[in-house]
């Protein structure tokens, strides 16, 4: 842990200067759609050597599980097959797998909080996991916590301690967990939690990172969106009592006078 607070107070102000702050392509990139933010461009992945979750875990929520039945259909099937699973050890005989068992040791899993059971554990889990890409469970004491996702960010360090590392090297290794209350810019003390303290659960590796994991429904932000402009014009055509607006034009050639025209509307009116 020494090890851990040298390596960290060796890089000081400006590390924390840089970390907290969005590049600006990062906001450039995002568009708005009834009132939700989305980021559709390619986003910076290592600022400083940190990685953080991009901008788009309450946008998700708002807009899509929140908001999208389809979505919300699938990640609550997806919940409930995830979270009926439980630990367990298993025996090895001869080298063959034996029958399972349980120990005393797996209580914290068992009974993570207060009141909690296996199965909040694991839905809280791959909630995040669906909406963020990326699970942080971290243990305090006797219990477990979830850290909310997109208020966590990975401190990267050097194994040799190199002076021209840059983060994404092949000596690069994950040194802590940060997590701030209420997100980087909300002048909320930090919290470091060392590696072996904290169970990260990513099962999609993002591309553009090394530890970070990626939202299956990143790729379909779109449909997404399209999906919701369409609802949007239904219900705004219902609204409007269903009714179509109409312009009519008579022809350019030959122009009719006042007389003439008043006489075509007329006929119009009488015949609708």
């Amino acid at each position: 842990m020494t090890n851990l607070v040298r390596r960290i107070a060796s890089r000081g102000a400006l590390e924390e200067q840089r970390s907290n702050a969005l590049a600006f392509q990062q906001w450039v990139d995002m568009i708005n759609y009834n009132n939700v933010m989305y980021p559709v461009g390619y986003n910076q992945t290592l600022v400083g050597d940190r990685e953080d979750v991009r901008g788009d875990f309450t946008g998700l929520i708002a807009g899509a599980f929140q908001a999208n039945g389809i979505v919300f259909a699938c990640m609550y099937t997806r919940m409930l097959h995830f979270s009926q699973m439980r630990f367990q050890f298993r025996q090895m005989r001869s080298g063959k797998p034996g029958a399972l068992f349980g120990t005393p040791a797996l209580q914290m899993l068992e009974t993570p909080w207060p009141n909690g059971t296996t199965s909040d554990l694991l839905a809280r889990m791959i909630q995040d996991v669906d909406l963020s890409g990326n699970s942080y469970i971290v243990r305090t004491g006797d219990r477990l916590a979830r850290l909310r996702p997109d208020w966590v960010s990975i401190l990267l360090g050097s194994q040799t301690d190199r002076e021209s590392w840059v983060a994404g090297d092949p000596d690069t290794e994950v040194i802590g967990y940060i997590y701030k209350p209420g997100g980087l810019r909300s002048g909320e003390k930090e919290m470091l939690f060392h590696p072996e303290r904290v169970a990260h659960f990513a099962p999609i590796p993002d591309p553009m990172a090394n530890y970070r994991g990626m939202s299956w429904l990143t790729p379909l932000i779109r449909e997404i969106q399209a999906d919701q402009a369409m609802n949007a014009h239904r219900l705004k055509y219902f609204e409007q009592g269903a009714t179509v607006n109409l312009v009519l034009r008579p022809p350019p050639e030959p122009q009719l006078n006042q007389d003439q025209f008043m006489e075509w509307v007329n006929i119009i009116r009488s015949g609708h």
